[in-house]
């Protein structure tokens, strides 16, 4: 299974790196971290201008996709950086619902209903596990809904397969890669997982 998902994320990859970057839509956000504060020096921890998402959901042994089309829930959307130190440093905080409504595939047993990345501290190049316990800085978070009972199942941390892949154009001042986040064969669930595309503008 972890053979299909992996071929399925390059085809994926394949598509969205010939999609133009306005066909993505935009989560910016623009606050400056601790306005006011004269402590701290403004240009040490700051956060990134332009944040864009892409879901897709994985199912049938990760050999179909359906994109999160938005409206998504998008109930945290939080991407710091910090250059000044020797090793440049990225912070996640991201949290999204999925925008698909109850029973909408009449043929699947169940769905990715949210999910949870938190990444502290981490460099931007290369990869890093999300499958920890939430104190580790490194923790991703899913829940699911079976439609025939609307139970909801959470899953985190090390009861998951997840990693986030990063790359820096610094030309570009850019940082792109994607989340994937698999959920273990042995749990009996038809939907596979989630990967998350992203590209961040600083």
């Amino acid at each position: 299974m972890i053979r299909k998902i992996i071929i399925s994320i390059s085809f994926i990859l394949l598509v969205v790196s010939c999609e133009e970057a306005s066909t993505i839509d935009p989560y910016v956000k623009k606050t400056v971290l601790n306005p006011g504060d004269t402590t701290t020096p403004a240009d040490t921890k700051f956060r990134i201008d332009s944040v864009y998402w892409q879901v897709m959901e994985l199912y049938a042994d990760g050999e179909l996709q359906y994109e999160w089309m938005r409206p998504n829930n998008i109930n945290k959307s939080d991407v710091f950086m910090d250059t000044s130190l020797a090793q440049p440093g990225l912070w996640i905080d991201l949290e999204i619902e999925s925008p698909l409504p109850a029973n909408i595939f009449g043929n699947r047993m169940d769905r990715v209903s949210s999910f949870r990345v938190e990444l502290d501290s981490s460099k931007i190049d290369g990869v890093e596990s999300l499958s920890q316990p939430r104190n580790s800085g490194r923790w991703s978070s899913l829940s699911m809904i079976e439609d025939s009972s609307n139970f909801t199942y959470e899953y985190k941390g090390t009861q998951l397969m997840s990693n986030i892949f990063l790359q820096t154009d610094y030309d570009l001042k850019k940082i792109s890669g994607f989340i994937s986040i698999s959920i273990p064969e042995e749990y009996g669930h038809e939907t596979t997982g989630i990967v998350v595309f992203y590209n961040f503008y600083f």
